[in-house]
């Protein structure tokens, strides 16, 4: 196993920052980034449809693997927030 620079925080659970708003913020970005390019294309079209369903479906198995990993605490964490979309004015609750 590599050593990290991060290494003291790995094991631990992160809902922090953009964590706190949506469980996945790079796929969110990833996607928002192609939907708004300037010029749409066929093609471009085609590349947002299928990496969105990538996304949706990946991000299904990584969730799996993080209840197996982290267990009760990733579940109420699935709870409270969304997946990808974040819900405009809802407050995280403490703990």
């Amino acid at each position: 196993m590599p050593r990290y620079l991060d290494e003291p925080r790995r094991g631990k659970l992160v809902t922090g920052g953009l964590y706190q708003y949506m469980r996945h913020p790079m796929y969110t970005f990833a996607v928002l980034t192609l939907i708004f390019t300037p010029i749409m294309t066929q093609n471009l079209l085609y590349s947002i449809i299928i990496f969105s369903l990538y996304f949706w479906i990946g991000s299904y198995f990584e969730e799996k693997n993080l209840i197996a990993r982290f267990g009760e605490d990733y579940k109420e964490y699935q709870k409270s927030v969304p997946r990808f979309i974040p819900i405009p004015f809802k407050q995280k609750t403490p703990g």
